[in-house]
């Protein structure tokens, strides 16, 4: 289990609840739209790598902050928790390039994803939240 393992705190009618959340890919999230799922996250993961090409550690970071992003220890180089909904983070974990290998990334849901949004809407909040980055890094470029 080791750092797959998270404990998420999630604003509640006024309480702190505690989640324990456990990161899954989309494709794994609920029990229909597994092909959707399974697409998404091929087509994600290789838009993270067009996204993430060139650009520094520091630069993803600051594009992530500027999106709210919450920063988590995790297996991965940079793992960026954003709080796409009361009791839905959506984990974006990094890894970035090195002699051997391209930059990539991946999206992760809470195990309990499927009890709030469908499958459809799972995909669609991957697709919103690649969307912004891809704003910030835009508004990000024209800053500096």
């Amino acid at each position: 289990m080791g750092g797959a393992r998270k404990y998420m705190f999630a604003e509640n009618m006024g309480f702190r609840e505690h989640l324990q959340a456990w990161g899954i890919h989309i494709r794994s999230a609920g029990n229909s739209g597994l092909i959707r799922g399974t697409k998404f996250d091929h087509d994600m993961e290789k838009e993270l790598q067009r996204f993430l090409n060139g650009k520094t550690p520091d630069c993803i970071q600051k594009i992530c902050k500027a999106l709210g992003a919450e920063f988590a220890d995790s297996n991965a180089d940079l793992c960026a928790v954003f709080h796409f909904l009361p009791n839905y983070p959506v984990w974006l974990k990094i890894w970035f390039a090195d002699e051997e290998f391209e930059a990539s990334g991946k999206l992760y849901l809470s195990r309990s994803a499927d009890h709030y949004l469908s499958m459809e809407d799972a995909v669609t909040v991957g697709e919103v939240l690649l969307s912004k980055l891809k704003i910030q890094e835009q508004e990000h470029v024209n800053l500096t």
